[in-house]
């Protein structure tokens, strides 16, 4: 009797799995948590920060595919700011585009 548990307390027979179960079981083992998800949780440690939710704004908040996907650069931290592309050696100075102060950061553009 080879088995596969779908709950780690419970121990099932090949023939009663379906493919949904092991796919779950596989998937869950593959996951990582994005590590901007940490950053976040660092920069607004005060408050409560419901990810369910945050991960869905992008697809409840509009149906234009680039915004979502500015949206989820955004939440994955992979929108380039001036102070990363001049890391990169791509822009003349990481100044901020907008008031030219500070260095351009996603904390400087959507926080301050």
């Amino acid at each position: 009797m080879s088995s596969l548990s779908p709950n780690e307390n419970s121990v099932v027979e090949i023939q009663a799995l379906i493919s949904k179960q092991i796919y779950k079981k596989l998937v869950t083992k593959r996951t990582l948590e994005p590590t901007s998800k940490a950053k976040f949780t660092a920069i607004f440690s005060e408050s409560n920060l419901d990810w369910a939710n945050i991960y869905k704004i992008p697809f409840n908040s509009t149906l234009d595919t680039r915004t979502r996907a500015f949206q989820l650069k955004i939440l994955h931290r992979i929108l380039f700011t001036n102070s990363a592309l001049f890391k990169m050696k791509i822009s003349a100075a990481p100044l901020c585009t907008f008031c030219g102060l500070e260095s351009e950061t996603l904390e400087h553009l959507f926080v301050d």
